[in-house]
């Protein structure tokens, strides 16, 4: 009776799984033991293949980030992980010119075989487990293409190397494929999230701890971390560094989850979002869904009273944290610095700013940041650039410069050495922005006072942006999400 009542309605009807049974009590079974969540990386390239750095270092630098788990998936090759991080999986990813696949817990390497369905094959028999990488890259998988393949665990809903537009036109190839798992869900396939950095230079802004897996392990060591993994028993992060993931409870009739730091849960299903709740902890009585899929809300806050942690990179220009802010000195032209976290659909953001008083000064908080060249900007300050100058703008730039009118600004005098504070609004579903300042020793004032609408860029990550003296304080972006897998409903 359940399933027939999904058919009714869930959209495209209910689809018995090509191969991949959903599990009865869902990934998160109560039988399960948990005594820990291991933080954990799953696609990272060394030196041994297509990155820059060491085995070594690479190992160093995520063991610095308090990862306990680390796969190095060097191309068509298992790469020995020196010591460092407490488990150490054997992975690589395997490279037709197809589609890129990630074997985790396996020694295969695919030598000459080029077909998708062959390697996922190998990989299951050698043990391991199977995800497909970067499905909408320029080596992806239409819906379709993936629909037809069975056998592997999960697929990349975030993958950070292509959201930030290395070596790829993101816009093009994006790295989210949110919207790709949906549809493989509601054809009643148990594919499992993955969210991951795909890291090639640590120095890179778009790269390094910024998609990343929580694994719920009694035990952290192969086994454990990689059995967890197949069996779906982790979440998926994205940017999302201030929640604690707890491990979900159901009953015959109810799910439900318990995050420290969240700012809200939500329960998605096949029609979209089902039931949204402020705080912490969210129970939901379900009905004919087929299954559900949580997924736990955080902010991010930077205060900048200490150096800056290993999310932000300077692209240009000299960036210090001094007396509690971030200042950028000295030079005249456009300057960049990079917080490494990306987010997908709406959020609000807030900064506090200052400029110093000479003619080309100017602020601005980038976001949507998809490479050096593709972001949108909120700025103010005292510029001497025609059409910017003593405004507030929303602009985007695809060539690395902005055109000499902002497509929307209103007329505003920032004084020099007072802190402002910027806030602005962003919508997805209809690339809605808007924005607002005033003193920040004032009310906030009630209304919006620019607008502007477009949809060319709907994720990516946030920066600042200067000319010359400027400082920046109290970073303020809430959004940011963990992914659980999907709790199946329905299954016999």
């Amino acid at each position: 009776m359940r399933k027939l009542l999904a058919a009714a309605r869930g959209g495209g009807g209910y689809q018995p799984p090509a191969s991949n049974n959903l599990i009865a009590s869902g990934p998160y079974s109560s039988a399960l033991t948990v005594s820990e969540t291991v933080l954990t990386q799953v696609h990272c390239h060394t030196n041994k293949s297509d990155g820059s750095f060491s085995p070594a270092a690479v190992v160093a630098d995520y063991l610095s980030a308090g990862y306990g788990a680390l796969a190095i998936t060097d191309h068509d090759k298992v790469t020995s992980q020196p010591a460092g991080i407490t488990t150490a999986i054997p992975a690589n990813e395997l490279s037709p010119t197809q589609q890129h696949i990630i074997g985790i817990n396996t020694t295969y390497t695919r030598g000459v075989t080029t077909d998708a369905q062959a390697i996922i094959d190998a990989i299951v028999a050698d043990g391991g487990s199977a995800q497909i990488a970067h499905p909408k890259w320029v080596r992806g998988m239409t819906y379709a293409e993936m629909a037809a393949l069975t056998g592997y665990a999960g697929m990349e809903i975030h993958n950070a190397k292509v959201v930030g537009g290395s070596g790829q036109n993101p816009i093009t190839y994006p790295g989210y494929a949110m919207d790709r798992w949906d549809q493989l869900l509601a054809g009643r396939r148990d594919v499992w999230a993955f969210a991951v950095d795909d890291l090639h230079q640590i120095d890179a802004y778009n790269t390094y701890d910024i998609g990343r897996l929580q694994v719920f392990v009694q035990t952290n060591n192969v086994a454990g971390v990689a059995g967890r993994i197949a069996s779906g028993n982790f979440v998926a992060d994205v940017s999302n560094h201030g929640v604690t993931p707890g491990f979900p409870t159901r009953t015959n009739s109810s799910v439900g989850v318990t995050c420290s730091g969240a700012t809200r849960i939500e329960a998605w299903g096949p029609s979209g979002i089902l039931a949204s709740a402020s705080g912490t902890t969210l129970s939901y009585a379900y009905g004919a869904e087929p299954y559900v899929r949580l997924v736990a809300v955080g902010d991010y806050t930077e205060a900048f009273g200490s150096a800056l942690s290993h999310l932000w990179i300077a692209l240009d220009g000299t960036w210090a944290v001094s007396g509690g802010t971030l200042n950028h000195t000295g030079d005249v032209n456009i300057r960049r610095i990079i917080l490494r976290r990306h987010r997908e659909g709406d959020f609000t953001a807030t900064v506090d700013a200052q400029h110093n008083g000479a003619g080309t000064d100017n602020a601005a908080l980038m976001f949507n940041v998809l490479g050096s060249s593709y972001y949108y900007m909120v700025r103010f300050g005292a510029s001497s650039v025609s059409g910017y100058n003593n405004r507030l703008s929303l602009a985007m730039t695809t060539s690395g410069s902005f055109p000499t009118t902002p497509p929307a600004s209103v007329a505003f005098t920032a004084a020099a050495g007072t802190w402002y504070r910027i806030k602005l609004a962003y919508t997805s579903a209809t690339g809605t922005i808007t924005a607002k300042i005033w003193d920040r020793d004032d009310t906030e004032p009630a209304d919006w006072q620019v607008t502007w609408a477009d949809t060319t860029w709907r994720n990516g990550g946030f920066g600042f942006r200067a000319n010359r003296n400027v400082k920046f304080d109290n970073l303020y972006i809430d959004g940011f999400r963990t992914y659980y897998q999907p709790i199946a409903l329905d299954a016999a």
